[in-house]
């Protein structure tokens, strides 16, 4: 991503920059910043790369986000995931 590149897309190649400012609470800045520094790259390239993954992903309603986090938490609550997981016959994936 060097340079700001990025992952590419569609908008790759269209001539110019422009800027964008939003405005972000610090504790969302601060965060944005540490994983940049984690996966070592400068903020403005991470936050690039952000941006066009989001707008890569199709759409989701947030009801749908609920429901998916409401199945998900009846599964856990149930007991489905740790059935699963008790069924996974692979010794990397062992607890030690």
């Amino acid at each position: 991503m060097a340079n700001g590149g990025g992952s590419g897309g569609p908008w790759r190649g269209d001539g110019g920059r422009v800027q964008l400012s939003v405005r972000v609470p610090p504790a969302l800045r601060d965060a944005a910043r540490r994983r940049a520094e984690v996966v070592g790259v400068p903020l403005r390239d991470f936050i690039q790369q952000a941006i066009e993954v989001a707008v890569a992903q199709p759409p989701v309603a947030p009801e749908e986000v609920r429901d998916l986090r409401a199945r998900l938490a009846d599964a856990l609550d149930a007991g489905e995931y740790a059935n699963y997981v008790a069924s996974i016959d692979d010794a990397d994936l062992a607890d030690p």
